[in-house]
């Protein structure tokens, strides 16, 4: 009971640690299908200030915040710095942030009813325990005699 308790608070934990790991490990991107190389470097000649900036690299998908992006596939665009581009190309499946909080969260809820199941098993484990007790009546001399049964089935205390 106590291993169900402590396992399931430890896995509750994991909703506040998927906060941290999104906050420390994640980055906001705009995800892009790429073009070839040759078509980025006539796009960008062919660039002027005021048109969009994801269509120079590829067909812009939308935005997404990812987990540990691998850094070849990112793109900050000089046209516009303050955008971060992610290259994906067909087979590409980075760790988006929210499939971590969709299992982290799920986690959490089935650890905190394995803690609640284990305490209150540990709970009425010694409730139980605390109720057996031997007769503390009146007539406790008598309930702590030996009983000898005969063959009808009536008893007989023995004196």
């Amino acid at each position: 009971m106590k291993f169900a308790a402590a396992s399931g608070l430890a896995v509750a934990l994991l909703a506040p640690a998927a906060a941290v790991l999104s906050a420390a490990a994640g980055r906001e991107v705009l995800v892009v299908t790429p073009h070839h190389p040759e078509m980025v470097e006539m796009n960008r000649a062919l660039w002027t200030r005021g048109e969009a900036v994801p269509e120079i690299y590829g067909i812009p998908h939308g935005r997404m915040r990812i987990l540990f992006p691998d850094r070849a596939k990112l793109v900050v665009p000089p046209e516009d710095p303050s955008m971060t581009l992610l290259l994906k190309g067909p087979g590409d499946a980075p760790l988006q942030t929210k499939t971590v909080w969709y299992v982290a969260t799920r986690a959490a809820a089935a650890g905190f009813l394995a803690a609640l199941v284990g305490l209150l098993a540990r709970g009425l484990r010694r409730t139980c325990r605390s109720r057996v007790r031997p007769y503390e009546g009146a007539h406790a001399d008598v309930a702590s005699r030996p009983v000898a049964h005969d063959r009808v089935g009536l008893d007989r205390s023995t004196p």
